[in-house]
C-alpha cells in the first residue's frame, strides 16, 4: 500500500515538474483568458507556500508534505479531513491547471473590491465576454450621501448643501415617481418643454451602478480614453439614427447659404470628422458620436436648434456637443459663438474700414453674433433698439473668448474643438460617460458638480448607443475595461441576486380617465411576469385581477368618479417555483368626472384681482396669490374669464392676462406633458392623454372618449383633423401635427 502511495505520488510529482509556469488559471483554447491574482480569500486556500501566487509550486509543496518529504503543513490539509492526502495533492493540482470557475470568479470579484450584490451580473459578462476586465473605483462615499449630493449644491451663506433638484432632470413622460413631487417641483418645467426634476428615487436609480450591469448599459463605465482599433464602419453605426449617418458636412452660414466642409477640396463627412477630432484629442471615437447622438441626435438637424444654424440671432453658430447649454440651446450657442460682446461703446461699419458708412452704433455690453472678420475687424450681427445690423467693427471693441477653435461657425470646428474641451475638462478624474454624469470621483475638485448634462439617464442611454456599434462591429469580443464606482453602505451590497431581488420593492404610479386605471411601474431586472391586485371592498381583501409581462396594464370598464386601490409585485420561477418581490406601495387613484378645459396659474408679485366684469373699474369678487390655479373659460379683450375655488367656495369673474401663465389644457384638473415622439395607432399613455384632450377641446372627440388608448376612434379623429389642417394625413401624430394641434387650440 505505502508503495502504491508513493508510486502515485511520484507520478503527480512528475506532472507537477513538467511546467514551471506561474499562471494561475491557466487559458485554454475556449477563449477563457488567465487571470494572475494576489493573495485573497480565493487563493488562500491554495496558497501552501505563502507566496501570494497559486503555482504549480503549490501542488509541488503538497506533494512532498504527503511523501513525508518535508515537515507537516496544516495548511497543505486542504480537503479538511485531518491529514495530507493524495486527494489534497489532486485538489489543489486540478485547481491550479484549470480555468476559473463560477465560485472562484466570484471570489475574485470580491477579493478586487467589489460587493457581493455586483458579483453575479459581472460573472454572467465576464462568462459570455471573458476579455472584459472589471476595476471597483472605491469612492469611499457613503450611498446616501453619493444620492443627497447629486441633487443639492454648495451653500456658501451657511456652509454645507442646500436642495437643488434642478440639477437632475427627466423627462415628464416617466411614471410619477421618477418625476420629483416636492412643493418646488411638482408640475414646473425646468427646461424645454418637457423636462422636469428627477426624483430622489430616481437619481437613486440611475447612479446604482448595479441597475447597468448588463452588456448594452454597461459601457457608461467604459473609459472614454481613444482607442485606436476603433472604426468609421462603427461611427456610422451610431450616427444611423440621425441627419449625419454617411452623409457629408453641410451647414448654413450666418447668411443663411447653405456650405459644405471640405478639406483640401475633398467634403467631409461626419464619421470622419468624428474620428480625426477622436484621434487629435484623445477621446474614444464611440464615446464622442454617442455623445452628439444624445445631445442633438434628430432625423434632421433643422430639428435641433444648437445645430441648424438657423436660432437667432447666433445664426451660423453651432454646438453639437450642447456644451453651455445649462438651461437651453441658446446658453450653448452664446458659448459656441467665444461670449461675444462689445467691450466699449462702438461704431458698426458697412466694409471694414473706419471710413465707410456707420450702419449703427453699439452699446458697450451688447452682444454680437460673429459673422466673419476681415483684417483688424470682425464681422458681426448685433441688436439696437429692438433692431439688428449687421457690419464691421474693430476688434479692439470686441471681448471675445477664442479658447478651442471658438466662435464654431461649421459643424466640423464643433466636432473637432468640442472634442478637445471635453478632454481637457472631464478626462482626469471624469473618465467614463457615468463620471461626467455623476462626478462622484473623489479625486475631482468638484464633487457633486462640474456635470456635463441634466438628463439624469444620459449616461445610460449613450452607453446604449455604444453597445449597439460594438455589437453592429462584432466587437463585443475585444478586450475592454469598465471602471465600476463602488460606494459604501449601500443598499443590499451583502445581498445575492435573489435575496436582493426578494428585497426589491416596485415602484407603481396610476394615470385615470372617466372610466379606467392605466397602473405603470418600472421594470424589476430579472422579472418575467408582473401580478396586478386590486382591492375588493365587499371582502375587504387584496385579489388579483391580472398577470402581465409588461410594465403596464390598465383596468377598464369602471364608474367615473370612483376611488380603487391597486398593488403589484413581480416574479421569476426557478426550479420549480416562484421567486418573488416584495409587494408595491399601495396607489389608490380616482376616475375623472370633469370634462377637458384650460387651466392657469396666478404670476404675480403680492395679489391679483378677480374681477365681476372685464375691466378694472367694477367689483372685485376675490383676491388671489401667485400659483392660484383657475380655469380659463374665455377671452374678453385684455382679460380673460375664469372660474376658481378659494376656501371652498367657487367664482367666475375676469382676470387680466399679464397675470395668468402656463396656460394648458386639462383633463379632471390634470394635465399632461406634450409627447417627444411619434404617437400611432395602438400607443398609450400619457402621450395619447394629451392627443385626446386636445382633440375634445376642437370636437373632433368627446370627453368619453379620452382614454388614454390611441384606438380607432382617435385615429379617425386624427385624420380628419389632418384632413381640416391640410397636413399629411397618416394618421401618425408627430412634430408637424401637435404644432397643428396647439395652433387650433390658441
Amino acid at each position: 500500500m505505502e508503495k502504491c502511495i508513493k508510486t502515485l505520488i511520484s507520478a503527480f510529482l512528475c506532472l507537477v515538474l513538467l511546467s514551471s509556469s506561474s499562471v494561475v488559471f491557466a487559458a485554454e483554447t475556449d477563449g477563457t483568458v488567465a487571470v494572475s491574482l494576489s493573495v485573497s480569500d480565493i487563493t488562500e486556500k491554495y496558497d501552501i507556500n505563502g507566496d501570494g501566487e497559486l503555482t504549480q509550486d503549490d501542488a509541488k509543496l503538497t506533494l512532498q508534505i504527503a511523501a513525508s518529504q518535508v515537515a507537516y503543513n496544516k495548511k497543505a490539509d486542504v480537503n479538511g479531513d485531518g491529514f495530507v492526502s493524495v486527494d489534497d495533492v489532486k485538489e489543489v493540482l486540478e485547481y491550479v491547471n484549470k480555468p476559473i470557475g463560477d465560485t472562484a470568479y466570484i471570489e475574485y470579484l470580491l477579493s478586487l473590491g467589489f460587493p457581493k450584490s455586483y458579483t453575479e451580473d459581472l460573472l454572467t459578462l465576464h462568462n459570455k465576454y471573458p476579455a472584459w476586465q472589471f476595476v471597483p473605483m472605491v469612492t469611499g462615499i457613503d450611498w446616501s450621501d453619493a444620492v443627497y449630493g447629486e441633487r443639492s449644491e454648495p451653500d456658501s451663506k451657511n456652509g454645507g448643501r442646500k436642495d437643488y433638484h434642478k440639477k437632475q432632470l427627466i423627462e415628464n413622460s416617466v411614471s410619477a415617481d421618477f418625476m420629483c413631487s416636492c412643493s418646488s417641483c411638482k408640475g414646473v418645467i425646468q427646461e424645454g418643454s418637457n423636462w422636469v426634476s428627477a426624483s430622489e428615487s430616481a437619481v437613486a436609480y440611475y447612479l446604482d451602478p448595479r441597475n447597468f450591469l448588463t452588456e448594452e448599459y454597461i459601457f457608461q463605465f467604459e473609459t472614454t480614453a481613444y482607442n485606436s482599433e476603433h472604426t468609421v464602419s462603427a461611427v456610422e453605426s451610431i450616427l444611423k439614427p440621425t441627419w449625419m449617418y454617411k452623409s457629408e458636412i453641410k451647414y448654413l452660414n450666418a447668411s443663411g447659404t447653405e456650405k459644405t466642409y471640405t478639406e483640401n477640396g475633398k467634403a467631409i463627412k461626419y464619421s470622419e470628422a468624428i474620428m480625426k477630432a477622436a484621434r487629435d484629442s484623445g477621446m474614444s471615437a464611440y464615446y464622442l458620436a454617442s455623445k452628439i447622438v444624445q445631445e442633438v441626435g434628430s432625423a434632421s438637424a433643422s430639428n435641433v436648434s444648437s445645430v441648424s444654424g438657423e436660432n437667432s440671432p447666433y445664426n451660423g453658430i453651432y454646438n453639437y456637443y450642447n456644451i453651455g447649454a445649462y438651461t437651453g440651446a441658446g446658453d450653448g450657442l452664446r458659448w459656441a459663438n467665444g461670449y461675444m460682446k462689445a467691450k466699449n461703446e462702438a461704431k458698426l461699419y458697412k466694409t471694414a474700414s473706419t471710413s465707410a458708412e456707420v450702419v449703427s452704433t453699439v452699446a458697450k455690453g451688447t452682444e454680437l453674433n460673429y459673422v466673419g472678420k476681415s483684417g483688424n475687424y470682425y464681422k458681426v450681427k448685433a441688436k439696437v433698439d429692438s433692431k439688428y445690423y449687421t457690419g464691421y467693427i474693430q476688434k479692439e471693441n470686441v471681448s471675445i473668448s477664442t479658447e478651442y477653435g471658438r466662435p464654431w461657425t461649421n459643424p466640423y470646428q464643433s466636432i473637432y474643438y468640442g472634442a478637445q474641451y471635453i478632454y481637457s475638462s472631464f478626462s482626469e478624474t471624469q473618465f467614463t460617460g457615468y463620471l461626467q454624469k455623476f462626478n462622484v470621483n473623489p479625486q475631482s475638485e468638484n464633487l457633486y458638480s462640474h456635470e456635463y448634462m441634466a438628463n439624469v439617464r444620459a449616461a445610460a442611454s449613450e452607453s446604449k448607443k455604444s453597445y449597439k456599434a460594438y455589437k453592429e462591429n462584432n466587437l463585443l469580443n475585444d478586450t475592454m475595461v469598465f471602471y465600476i464606482p463602488v460606494f459604501k453602505n449601500m443598499v443590499n451590497a451583502d445581498m445575492t441576486k435573489e435575496e436582493k431581488y426578494q428585497q426589491t420593492v416596485p415602484s407603481l404610479s396610476a394615470s385615470a380617465t372617466r372610466t379606467s386605471v392605466k397602473l405603470s411601474w418600472s421594470a424589476v431586472e430579472g422579472t418575467q411576469k408582473y401580478r396586478v391586485y386590486k382591492y375588493n371592498s365587499s371582502t375587504e381583501k387584496y385579489e388579483r385581477i391580472a398577470t402581465v409581462s409588461s410594465t403596464s396594464y390598465t383596468d377598464s370598464s369602471l364608474s367615473s368618479g370612483e376611488t380603487y386601490k391597486y398593488k403589484i409585485r413581480g416574479y421569476y420561477a426557478e426550479d420549480g417555483a416562484n421567486i418573488y418581490t416584495k409587494y408595491s406601495k399601495v396607489v389608490s387613484v380616482k376616475t375623472l368626472t370633469a370634462a377637458v378645459e384650460k387651466i392657469g396659474t396666478v404670476n404675480v408679485s403680492d395679489y391679483l384681482n378677480i374681477r365681476e366684469e372685464a375691466n378694472t373699474d367694477c367689483k372685485v369678487l376675490v383676491q388671489v396669490s401667485s400659483g392660484q390655479k383657475l380655469t380659463v373659460l374665455g377671452t374678453n379683450g385684455e382679460f380673460y374669464k375664469v372660474k376658481l375655488t378659494v376656501s371652498g367656495k367657487t367664482y367666475t369673474g375676469y382676470a387680466h392676462k399679464n397675470y395668468i401663465k402656463n396656460i394648458t389644457l386639462a383633463y379632471g384638473g390634470e394635465t399632461f406633458g406634450e409627447p417627444t415622439s411619434t404617437l400611432r395607432s395602438g400607443d398609450s399613455g400619457n402621450g395619447v392623454m394629451w392627443l385626446q384632450i386636445h382633440l375634445v377641446y376642437l370636437k373632433y372627440l368627446s370627453n368619453d372618449d379620452v382614454t388614454g388608448e390611441f384606438d380607432s376612434k382617435t385615429l379617425t379623429a386624427v385624420k380628419k383633423f389632418q384632413t381640416d389642417k391640410k397636413l399629411d394625413v397618416d394618421g401618425l401624430v408627430g412634430s408637424d401635427t401637435r404644432t397643428a394641434l396647439k395652433n387650433a387650440v390658441k
